[in-house]
């Protein structure tokens, strides 16, 4: 078997894997760490032969694209998570993803480095949440819903607040807490929106005290992060980089 047939293996790999992990973000938010620890060891022996044969083929440029990328990945995955930027199954999948990617194309800028090409497919793609969040803003108001008359809230906060924050029922915030965190809070006996985009882990179960189950409160939904780096993954492998495309 030729060496070459081996490197969509892995491909299949790491797309079993994120299909899975993705599964699971969108049921409970929640990734069991067995499915990176496993992707990993299944796929970075293929991307070990990889380097091998960069190695003996004297390709140094591509080589060196490729512990950029990876050390790149590694400190910014990290670095996502640790400030709470991202989820963490969210930074080891980013992780994962920038060890095992290696640079394909080294004259265009964007997609030599994997790592940047999947990332910015991901955060593209993560924008259509965004849009998500406005329909059903859209679809409460005609059903006769209010938003934003009964909370603290300037023009500015408003607008961004239309793309960020939706209103349910508390009994509902309660029964999907792993889907929400509390966008309002009470400062001086006064509602106000708390639009923050740092990942809260808890809430604080004392403040949630104070409302009723049938009260409508705002939230933010969180978004599944994993289905959007799947699918930031599958655009790189087929096409490569979107902004590489559109320029």
């Amino acid at each position: 078997m030729n060496i070459n047939d081996i490197y969509p293996i892995k491909t299949l790999v790491i797309l079993f894997f994120l299909i899975i992990a993705s599964y699971q973000d969108i049921k409970k938010r929640e990734i069991d760490d067995k499915i990176w620890i496993l992707m990993f060891i299944l796929s970075f022996p293929i991307t070990f032969l990889e380097i091998g044969e960069i190695i003996n083929k004297g390709e140094t440029l591509r080589l060196i694209l490729y512990i950029i990328s990876a050390i790149t990945g590694v400190l910014l995955s990290f670095s996502f998570g640790y400030f709470g930027l991202t989820g963490g199954a969210d930074a080891k999948a980013l992780i994962v993803l920038s060890l095992n990617e290696v640079p394909i194309n080294v004259l265009n800028p964007l997609p030599t480095l994997p790592f940047l090409s999947i990332l910015i497919n991901t955060v593209i793609f993560s924008l259509s949440y965004s849009i998500y969040i406005f329909i059903k803003n859209i679809i409460f108001i005609k059903k006769g819903g209010e938003l934003f008359s009964d909370i603290n809230v300037n023009m500015w906060m408003k607008i961004i607040g239309y793309f960020t924050v939706n209103k349910i029922k508390f009994k509902e915030f309660l029964e999907k807490r792993y889907k929400y965190t509390l966008a309002e809070e009470y400062i001086d006996g006064e509602k106000v929106l708390k639009l923050d985009i740092f990942i809260e882990e808890d809430s604080d179960d004392s403040k949630l005290a104070q409302y009723d189950e049938e009260d409508l409160v705002y939230v933010t939904p969180l978004m599944p992060m994993i289905v959007y780096i799947l699918l930031g993954y599958i655009f790189y492998k087929a096409y490569g980089c979107i902004l590489d495309i559109i320029i």
